[in-house]
């Protein structure tokens, strides 16, 4: 089971976007990276050709990956990053816990 999923709440901890929150669009198993929502913009330059979205080239804004360890959990009481924990629970099923406050995630 994974730590981090697609739709949680994560902070940055280290790099050019440190402290900075966004939700989790994508996770890539292999690579260990994450898309984030407001973290890591590029732009791409987009020769023209026959591509149908942009058929006259330009630029294109996109998000770029970040690996999974710069970045953490939030907690959701404290709203600070926090690390997490499984536990299992008395129908037999896996749990994600906050370490700091012991809340579900």
């Amino acid at each position: 089971m994974e730590r981090i999923k697609v739709g949680d709440n994560v902070v940055v901890l280290s790099g050019k976007y440190k402290k900075k929150t966004g939700t989790v669009k994508s996770v890539n198993k292999e690579d260990q990276t994450l898309v984030v929502d407001g973290i890591c913009l590029i732009k791409k330059h987009i020769k023209p050709g026959k591509d149908l979205k942009n058929p006259n080239g330009g630029i294109v804004e996109s998000f770029a990956p970040i690996h999974r360890s710069k970045v953490s959990i939030v907690d959701p009481k404290t709203g600070k990053p926090t690390r997490i924990k499984f536990i299992i629970n008395d129908k037999g099923q896996k749990q994600r816990v906050s370490v700091k406050s012991g809340s579900l995630v």
